[in-house]
């Protein structure tokens, strides 16, 4: 969207006039209309060096008292020139009204109070203009042009990371932040809450620079406040001091090597327009650290299954979801439930029974299947990167495959992350598929059936295919936030369909391959 500067103080001077004017002729005795524009720039955005604007579309919310009819949370839209279109107030009579304006008009709005919670993923620069929530408090007089001037402020902290270690940093964290902010109306304060969450940093372009927005909080001595992970090596900030980040102000973080060989850290003051100063400096240690892998499904979370009833598209993050297709007549006989940490499916054909639109429903893998979503917080931990999938799995017959997948979203977006059956730590020129039909030979059963068996397979999160398998070039920090592990039974029409077939599934594990 083009982005437009805001109001010069003469052209304010202009608007207020011709508001005025406006005004004198409006007919005797009605309530006089409130005009609302914007003071001056500000930053909504910091995208383009230190100073950009609203861009003319934004919305935020505005909320009145005082009024002839009071509103709540009412949409105004940016116009060029800063001026503000939306909602109708007006005054009652000669009175005042106070005004409660807020950016973005996303964040979550309750009589008296507005809060917003910054994500665990903010490397992408939409995610991270997404979080510079600001806010504006003005009193609008009737008798002297009854025009509203919203002058906004930046009620969270900017964050910068420069790391002058390498030119090969893949990406910063910015450790056990709390993430909710909770502005109050009526006393203008805001307070931070939330259990604490780790954050990826915007990596500014063609720099080793990195930026977070978070709301007002001090980090305590001896906390791990930063990681760093370069391209063969993995550092770690620990602060030596308390460490406040104040609203409307930026904390600028340098880790500078030295000749020797050696990581020094300072924070410093920085000046940026529309934003303070902040002069409390700071100090800490930064040491090479071991990042220990991460894991999507670690070992507690692959032995402690809890079956959640949601389809794909609908899927929770940080549990295992199960969905079982529910015909508009018949029975479902399909089987997918969990005890003692054991997923058991059975998925019967349902011979005779169609959906209310006279389809038969005995071929959609997806209405009879197991999703697994990572956590938000794991997901935006999630790199381009080698992961390793393993579990234990038996049937109750030969040559009966499931299927095993790693989606990218539901399964509308029709889109899988490369996964082999080949460790490509040991082999070159592996090949990707989007998904395996595993099943069992003859001679994995005795007379007492078959006992588990263990699967691996990798999932590499740089490689994208598409519904046939064709590669994707789609591979930035920022895409996995709708991560899928799918399980579900064949139900094909080749003699591998595992109609009524039983299996069962355990011990779970999805880690990064260091």
């Amino acid at each position: 969207m083009k982005k437009q500067t805001l109001l010069s103080t003469l052209v304010m001077a202009a608007i207020f006039a011709a508001c005025s004017n406006e005004e004198t002729t409006s007919v005797a005795g009605e309530n006089r209309k409130v005009n609302f524009v914007i003071q001056e720039t500000v930053s909504r955005t910091v995208t383009n060096g230190n100073i950009t604007t609203f861009v003319e579309g934004d919305a935020i919310g505005i909320t009145s008292s005082g009024l002839d009819i009071d509103m709540s949370n009412a949409t105004y839209a940016v116009g060029a020139n800063g001026s503000l279109s939306g909602g109708s107030f007006y005054y009652d009579g000669n009175n005042k009204g106070t005004f409660y304006a807020h950016y973005p008009i996303t964040s979550k709005f309750s009589e008296g109070t507005v809060s917003m919670s910054v994500p665990a993923n903010q490397a992408t620069e939409t995610a991270f203009n997404a979080c510079d929530f600001m806010t504006s408090t003005a009193i609008g007089d009737p008798t002297t042009g009854g025009t509203v001037v919203l002058k906004f402020k930046h009620r969270l902290a900017l964050v910068k990371v420069i790391w002058n270690g390498s030119t090969t940093a893949k990406g910063v964290s910015l450790l056990g932040v709390k993430p909710t902010v909770t502005w109050t109306h009526a006393t203008d304060a805001c307070e931070t809450s939330g259990n604490a969450i780790d954050i990826n940093l915007w990596k500014q372009d063609g720099k080793q620079e990195y930026w977070a927005l978070i709301p007002e909080q001090t980090l305590a001595k001896g906390s791990q406040m930063l990681t760093i992970e370069d391209a063969d090596k993995n550092f770690s900030y620990t602060l030596s001091t308390n460490l406040a980040f104040s609203a409307n102000n930026v904390k600028k973080i340098t880790l500078n090597v030295t000749e020797a060989g050696d990581v020094e850290a300072a924070i410093s003051e920085i000046d940026i327009e529309n934003w303070d100063e902040d002069t409390n400096d700071g100090g800490g240690i930064v040491e090479e650290v071991i990042l220990p892998p991460v894991e999507l499904i670690s070992e507690a979370e692959g032995k402690n299954i809890t079956l959640t009833p949601n389809s794909k598209n609908n899927a929770v993050a940080g549990a295992w979801n199960v969905a079982i297709y529910k015909p508009s007549t018949g029975t479902p006989k399909s089987v997918i439930e969990a005890e003692e940490g054991v997923l058991h499916l059975n998925v019967d054909t349902i011979a005779g029974v169609v959906d209310k639109n006279n389809k038969n429903i005995s071929g959609n893998w997806w209405d009879n299947a197991v999703y697994f979503r990572p956590s938000e917080t794991l997901a935006a931990k999630i790199k381009p990167a080698l992961y390793k999938l393993t579990f234990e799995a038996k049937a109750s017959a030969a040559g009966k495959g499931f299927m095993v997948q790693v989606m990218k979203g539901d399964e509308s977006a029709n889109t899988y992350f490369g996964i082999s059956n080949v460790d490509p730590t040991t082999k070159d020129d592996v090949t990707y598929n989007r998904m395996y039909y595993p099943s069992f030979k003859e001679e994995d059963f005795t007379d007492n059936g078959m006992g588990y068996k263990t699967m691996t397979y990798w999932v590499d999160f740089a490689k994208v295919l598409d519904k046939d398998g064709g590669d994707i070039t789609d591979e930035k920090v920022g895409d996995y936030e709708k991560v899928l592990l799918t399980l579900s039974v064949n139900t094909g029409t080749s003699d591998a369909n595992a109609y009524g077939v039983d299996f069962w599934f355990k011990n779970f594990t999805l880690i990064e391959v260091k």
